[in-house]
């Protein structure tokens, strides 16, 4: 150590020199020590080796990061199963809002919220976080398409990650309307006690709302609440009862027995009825009417589109259960016996075969096409079964609306008589419309000649037209509960008023000359 402490003053005193200005001696004492040298060396490669791992680490990281599609492509159809955390989002939310009521419950719920683990959030911002997974994926992998082209390597993978992503969030929204159509089911049944039951898979509550219904005695109106349901439509009025369900059962009509018809009301004009059964009782009709055409027209349409839908999928399922049931009978056994009624053929009778299905069967449960040409032989289920076709290609071809009969010009084509007039029926009140009878024998009633869309139509074929005490007064009677009192200008009107709603209820128009 003494050797090198009297070196020090030499190195100290010539530390200005730059290395180009070290004299030989002292370079002979740089120049002594190998162990430095190798030291220096050391830590050289050692920082080389950093470096390289460094880079390599870099390279591998980047080289996983490109996987991240790949590895969200194969977890994707597992993302389906936080549907359940959605379903389950609002409920879990209530009942945590009621605990926490509990002081005590309370208490802890604040103890957990402090520990590092919660990160200074609340309980409740954790529990939308599975909720909010599925889309903060696809954010991701939108975001990270973004900085991609498509000749990445990874292109391919991202696109197809990101449409699994989002079929699953797509899932997680189905799932919730099910679950909450199916919420609302429930609350339906509920609210209607046990005089129905209305759990069924598949059903949906599609509109509910209040209408008018006008007694077919009386005339008098009572308020309906209407429930609309992929499959029923039903009417219940509201209890006053406390301690009891909130409905009682009115009506009820099966889509696939039921239609719509426009009214014929002509005081109270925004009025329809609904012909039908349940599948199993008898038939009934009901007249309801609302506050506004529109309204009117926004509840006639949903419930034809509900039939309609019905009407096209129970054809759809009557169709492939008879065609799986033909599949069924298609067998050696069909040669020996008629496929419907299982009578046994003779030995010189064989049956006659449908070209269609081709199951064989007697004279009897074939039908009337039998003498027909070999090839063009069809039984009378198959026929059936055409008309169920037909009727679905009719059903979609006119999916777009039904036909309004009231969408016509007061001064369209077809016009017999037309004129201003005033009329009153059960209500007692007075209105002042502009009649027009056309040659399908109905009377339609505007507001002014220059209307394009009839108030309301009232059909005359079977009416009783009479004349009143009243001057250039007559009614006219529509079956047995509802009579209309018409009061025109002068007696020319009267008469000839009284001409044509006489021969329009005679259904003999179509012999005039309009």
């Amino acid at each position: 150590m003494a050797w090198l402490l009297g070196f020090c003053p030499v190195l100290v005193s010539r530390s200005w020199l730059c290395h180009s200005e070290i004299t030989d001696s002292d370079s002979d004492i740089i120049s002594i020590q190998p162990k430095g040298k190798i030291d220096v060396k050391k830590r050289h490669d050692k920082a080389w080796y950093a470096v390289k791992e460094l880079v390599d680490s870099e390279q591998r990281y980047v080289e996983k990061l490109r996987l991240i599609a790949s590895v969200v492509r194969k977890q994707a159809p597992f993302l389906k199963m936080y549907s359940e955390y959605t379903n389950n989002y609002d409920r879990a939310t209530k009942i945590f809002e009621e605990t926490k009521k509990k002081k005590r419950f309370a208490e802890i719920v604040r103890e957990i919220e402090k520990m590092p683990e919660c990160e200074g959030l609340p309980l409740s911002h954790h529990l939308i976080c599975p909720v909010q997974r599925v889309m903060r994926y696809q954010l991701l992998l939108q975001e990270y398409k973004k900085h991609l082209n498509e000749s990445d390597s990874d292109y391919e993978d991202t696109s197809a990650a990101l449409m699994l992503v989002l079929q699953a969030a797509s899932h997680a929204n189905e799932m919730m309307k099910k679950l909450d159509g199916f919420g609302k089911v429930i609350e339906v049944q509920e609210q209607l006690g046990n005089s129905i039951s209305l759990v069924s898979p598949g059903r949906e509550l599609l509109k509910s709302g209040t209408l008018q219904k006008i007694s077919s005695t009386t005339e008098k109106t009572e308020e309906r609440t209407i429930f609309l349901f992929n499959d029923l439509i039903i009417l219940a009025g509201e209890r006053k009862m406390i301690g009891m369900a909130k409905y009682r059962l009115r009506a009820v009509f099966h889509a696939c027995h039921s239609q719509v018809c426009e009214g014929d009301n002509l005081e109270r004009e925004h009025s329809f009825y609904i012909r039908g059964s349940d599948g199993s009782g008898p038939q009934r009709c009901v007249e309801l009417f609302t506050d506004c055409q529109k309204e009117k027209n926004d509840w006639v349409e949903r419930i034809c589109s509900v039939i309609e839908d019905c009407r096209a999928n129970s054809a759809t399922f009557s169709n492939n259960s008879v065609r799986s049931s033909f599949c069924d009978n298609n067998n050696h056994s069909e040669s020996k016996n008629c496929a419907e009624c299982d009578g046994e053929f003779s030995l010189w009778y064989r049956g006659i075969k449908c070209g269609k299905c081709r199951r064989k069967l007697c004279k009897k449960c074939f039908g009337r096409y039998r003498t027909e040409s070999k090839n063009n032989r069809i039984c009378e289920q198959c026929v059936k079964n055409m008309g169920c076709d037909s009727l679905r290609r009719s059903t979609s071809s006119h999916s777009n609306g039904r036909q309004n009969v009231l969408a016509l010009p007061a001064n369209a084509k077809g016009c017999v008589h037309g004129s201003r007039v005033k009329f009153r029926g059960s209500l007692g009140k007075t209105f002042d419309r502009y009649f027009v009878v056309r040659n399908d024998f109905c009377l339609y009633s505007y507001n002014s000649p220059e209307d394009d869309c009839a108030l309301a139509m009232l059909p005359l074929p079977g009416c009783e037209v009479k004349l009143c005490g009243e001057r250039f007064t007559f009614s006219v009677r529509v079956g047995t509960r509802r009579m209309y009192t018409i009061t025109v200008e002068d007696e020319q009107s009267q008469i000839k008023w009284m001409a044509v709603l006489d021969l329009a209820a005679n259904a003999q128009l179509q012999n005039r000359d309009s």
